[in-house]
């Protein structure tokens, strides 16, 4: 089972001011909220194929907020303990993993930042302790968020891949995508004038978290044609 996720788009208007568009995707069977959701009582998504939450608190003027993503996996019961885990191999993972399908769109290769990595770690942790999916408020940077209830052991990779894996919604060449909801994660992947990457990842029981945040962020109105090219 899976569930997906809705997302906070900022338009950058004349005098620089940024205007906030709310998109969200649902279906039968689902679960919505108008501010981040909280999955505390997992017995409520046993049924649930795909899940939706909202996010509408705004950034900076200077920032971009990146959509969210989850993956929900069997036996999803959340354990009321919160632990994390981070680790040089895993963030060497996620790391190799980007760059290799940056690589395919002529994206220059990400380097991981310590800094941003304690950043990422923190706001994982967060996450994990509260078993909750939801973006940090006025974060400086970008964040591609991964959730997996049910599991103890999620590869760097998967996370990646699931976030990529939006390129065939995605039209290339145009300045700004109509679909935003569904290519948001993809095209921070591949973002060029993204350059640093931070990485962190924490569980509580059978559920994992991973937060990704990149500088400079991406994923700014406008600006697709020149950072989310086809190769």
């Amino acid at each position: 089972m899976s569930f997906t996720r809705k997302v906070t788009v900022y338009k950058q208007g004349c005098g620089g001011q940024r205007t906030v568009t709310t998109v969200t995707q649902s279906s039968s069977s689902c679960f919505s909220s108008s501010s981040s959701s909280n999955f505390q009582n997992f017995e409520n998504f046993q049924n649930c194929q795909n899940v939706t939450w909202t996010k509408t608190t705004p950034s900076s003027a200077a920032q971009v907020l990146l959509p969210q993503k989850s993956t929900v996996c069997p036996t999803a019961k959340a354990t009321p303990s919160s632990t994390s885990t981070s680790s040089s191999s895993f963030e060497q993972t996620v790391l190799e993993e980007h760059n290799r399908l940056r690589a395919r769109h002529s994206a220059q290769p990400l380097k991981l930042n310590p800094a941003i990595s304690r950043y990422a770690q923190e706001w994982a942790n967060n996450l994990a302790a509260r078993n909750t999916m939801q973006h940090r408020s006025n974060n400086r940077y970008g964040e591609n968020l991964y959730a997996c209830f049910g599991k103890t052991v999620v590869g760097g990779e998967d996370a990646v891949k699931s976030w990529y894996d939006e390129i065939k919604h995605y039209q290339f060449g145009q300045p700004s995508p109509g679909n935003f909801s569904q290519v948001g994660h993809f095209t921070q992947v591949v973002w060029k004038e993204s350059r640093e990457l931070g990485v962190g990842m924490a569980k509580n029981g059978n559920n994992v978290y991973i937060v990704c945040n990149y500088d400079p962020p991406g994923n700014f109105m406008g600006k697709y044609a020149s950072n989310v090219t086809s190769n």
